[in-house]
């Protein structure tokens, strides 16, 4: 049970600081405590587990501000050591539940739709005979929670002889994520045979915890493809036949390996336009689309899940991106390459991560 004890909303104004009013938000916190759940496994003072154990939602005031504009929220965990400090999920996790709630100001004639505005986050303590509004049910999925296996492994050896990726996304939040240049290759053979369709797979391997440090760090040891999901030229659905040949897959295979995530290719959309118009356009740069987070969230919820995006724009090579969650929401990252037998890297040009900039302060009738 993921408890939350105030009610939270945004107080809207105009560029120019006028009120505009008062939006009630019903936020989602459960990737939220996924991430604040792996941040503690991470430092070993929660138990390596799928999912998130029970826990309180709690709100961080804003030391200028003062109550009830907050800072952001953090998650403490009934586990947890009474001397862990729980990480700060900064105030903007909030965003996309803002622009969902600003649809009624556009409705009422506050804003027209493309207009601006800025907004802060306020907590109030929710009386005893209020409901609290969520997005989700706060009940834990399944029963008891799955315990995690981690292999041990040496983590600095593994670093020396990597490559890192995606250099300009990279992030101290995140943890260690190494895959094998095999795993690119084989993604890569899958998109060139998809053409001008998306397509993509299951990353498997294994979650290990380093003899020193104690630290979580992934190794992709493989990918599964995804050869009974929906694909077109700009969508790609997983369907339940993808499940069970994944699950047939890692059976057969007999090594122990976990879903790690998923990987995605990406045509060139901007085949036929002008290159001047190419230049200008979204569709022609890596881009995590709303469709692909929404994935990631609902299939790829465990905050160790990462995803690998292929991008074809028009150049000789694929656009290899890599994005995970950090602060409980989807952003680009880093991951390490691992070298080939001999020391050879691989044939991958390692991007440096592309996501649309995210519309805190605009609204659109679409948004």
């Amino acid at each position: 049970m993921l408890r939350n004890q105030h009610r939270y909303v945004a107080e809207a104004s105009d560029r120019n600081g006028q009120r505009l009013g008062e939006l009630v938000l019903a936020p989602d916190f459960t990737p939220a405590a996924e991430w604040s759940h792996l941040q503690g496994m991470r430092c070993g003072v929660l138990s390596a587990l799928a999912h998130h154990g029970p826990g309180t939602v709690e709100p961080v005031y804003d030391e200028n501000l003062g109550r009830p504009y907050i800072a952001g929220i953090c998650v403490r965990f009934d586990e947890g050591a009474p001397s862990h400090k729980d990480p700060l999920i900064p105030w903007r996790y909030f965003q996309q539940c803002v622009e969902g709630s600003a649809r009624r100001l556009v409705e009422d004639g506050t804003l027209r739709a493309g207009e601006s505005f800025v907004y802060r986050i306020c907590a109030f303590p929710a009386r005893p005979d209020e409901t609290t509004p969520t997005a989700v049910s706060e009940t834990l999925v399944g029963e008891t929670p799955v315990a995690l296996t981690l292999d041990h492994a040496t983590l600095t050896p593994r670093r020396v002889r990597a490559d890192r990726m995606c250099e300009a996304a990279w992030n101290a939040a995140d943890y260690p994520v190494f895959v094998h240049p095999e795993v690119l290759d084989e993604a890569a053979e899958l998109a060139r045979a998809a053409g001008d369709h998306e397509t993509g797979g299951i990353l498997v391997g294994h979650l290990l915890r380093d003899t020193v440090t104690r630290e979580i760090h992934a190794e992709i040891t493989a990918q599964i493809p995804a050869t009974q999901a929906h694909a077109g030229s700009t969508h790609l659905r997983f369907t339940a036949e993808t499940w069970s040949a994944v699950s047939d897959a890692l059976a057969l295979r007999k090594r122990n390996e976990i879903w790690l995530g998923w990987h995605h290719y990406h045509p060139f959309f901007c085949r036929k336009c002008e290159a001047a118009q190419q230049n200008r356009c979204t569709l022609s740069h890596p881009f995590f689309s709303r469709d692909d987070c929404e994935l990631h969230r609902t299939v790829f919820d465990t905050a160790f899940s990462v995803a690998l995006l292929l991008s074809d724009i028009g150049e000789p090579s694929f656009s290899y991106d890599w994005f995970g969650w950090r602060h409980g929401t989807v952003a680009a990252r880093g991951c390490y390459l691992l070298k080939r037998d001999g020391g050879s890297k691989s044939i991958a040009r390692a991007n440096g991560g592309s996501t649309p900039a995210a519309r805190v302060l605009s609204m659109s009738a679409k948004t």
